[in-house]
């Protein structure tokens, strides 16, 4: 009797499962195809790239930033740490000794002559100042520019601060001054960084000699691929001789020819004045 039951309720769920009707295929396919035909939305891809190109320019000028502060805690550490200057003397400014009173034995004449000493000296005080003013502000200006050229560096080197600006290179101040008038300061810096014996010979040369050397340094780095070449050995070795009758021409060595001559074959390399 329970058996029966069971089937009798049994009965009616059979009964509901075969009376639903099946799917439409078309409405199927219908479905499909419009999650397939459909293309992705580019806009949120786009928007992902965009922001893992910020972030990665973000961490490079970061990486940048912090190199810069490196070498600037650095500097400061290093600063001071050599002898102090010594005090220029006092400047002649050319317009004789200050007038006394007891060399005068009218004193309206010693006033008339401490006037004019005062205004004389008050004028030629103001004109130095002024010039000196203008050097400064000349000498500062160059300097900045070449920071800024300087900076380009550490975007071509990951060791720059490392060569280039380590406190161990002499980069004197009459360097920097012909490395100022350069193209690119940076790979010359580069270049002395690791070439450190080649300039400390350059660190105490005359000025025209140093400016001989490294522009030749620039020259040779400039060149595509090129080895900046080792500075000239003095040795006891006479010059090679010339075969006589030979229609060869042999170029001069820069270290070798005179100011003029110099000047001349830097304006025909590089198409500026020397």
């Amino acid at each position: 009797m329970e058996d029966n039951a069971l089937v009798a309720t049994a009965l009616p769920v059979e009964e509901i499962i075969s009376s639903v009707p099946p799917a439409s295929p078309v409405a199927t396919g219908e479905l499909a195809k419009e999650h397939v035909d459909q293309p992705p939305d580019p806009a949120p891809l786009k928007a992902e790239i965009e922001r893992l190109e910020r972030v990665r320019k973000e961490a490079e000028e970061k990486a940048v930033y912090w190199r810069k502060q490196k070498v600037e805690a650095r500097a400061d550490y290093f600063k001071g740490r050599g002898d102090e200057p010594p005090k220029p003397p006092a400047e002649d400014l050319g317009i004789g000794k200050e007038p006394h009173q007891d060399e005068y034995e009218d004193y309206q004449k010693y006033l008339d002559a401490k006037v004019s000493f005062e205004i004389n000296k008050a004028k030629i005080t103001w004109d130095k100042d002024q010039a000196r003013k203008n050097q400064e502000e000349s000498h500062q200006q160059r300097m900045d520019m070449l920071r800024s050229k300087i900076d380009e560096g550490f975007k071509k080197y990951v060791d720059f601060e490392e060569v280039a600006l380590s406190q161990t290179v002499p980069i004197t101040p009459l360097v920097m001054e012909i490395l100022a008038d350069t193209e690119k300061p940076e790979d010359v810096a580069y270049w002395l960084g690791k070439n450190r014996a080649e300039a400390i010979q350059i660190s105490r040369m005359t000025p025209t000699q140093a400016a001989r050397a490294i522009a030749k340094i620039e020259i040779e780095v400039s060149k595509p691929g090129g080895v900046p070449p080792s500075l000239p050995k003095i040795t006891g070795a006479p010059p090679p001789i010339n075969p006589l009758g030979s229609s060869h021409t042999v170029e001069k060595a820069l270290e070798k020819m005179t100011q003029r001559e110099f000047e001349t074959e830097m304006e025909r390399r590089t198409g500026r004045r020397f």
